[in-house]
């Protein structure tokens, strides 16, 4: 069965989260490297590295990123703001009322 995959348009990154996570390990092993590679060379946890998949965790989401060579906001947008500020609840912020 064929499912359609949504992506953004310049980079090719889904935007389903379970699909974004597919793609970080994708680009990850184009580049010979692993999630647990990535987190043993940066001093962290393999755990602390793949919270990233479900939540905001900027140093996580950083060093992601960074292996790939892109921003953390080009892979998870919906998690920042205007100008790579991270939104600490994920969403953009939108006008509540018109006072």
């Amino acid at each position: 069965m064929f499912i359609p995959m949504d992506t953004t348009m310049e980079q090719g990154i889904p935007t389903d989260p379970l699909r974004t996570w597919e793609w970080v390990k994708y680009q990850l092993g184009l580049r010979g490297l692993t999630i647990r590679a990535l987190a043993r060379a940066n001093g962290i946890t393999h755990p602390a590295l793949t919270r990233a998949r479900r939540y905001r965790t900027p140093k996580a989401q950083r060093l992601l990123a960074q292996a790939i060579g892109v921003t953390p906001e080009t892979i998870w947008p919906e998690r920042y703001v205007n100008r790579g500020k991270r939104n600490s609840r994920g969403k953009a912020k939108t006008n509540q009322g018109g006072l």
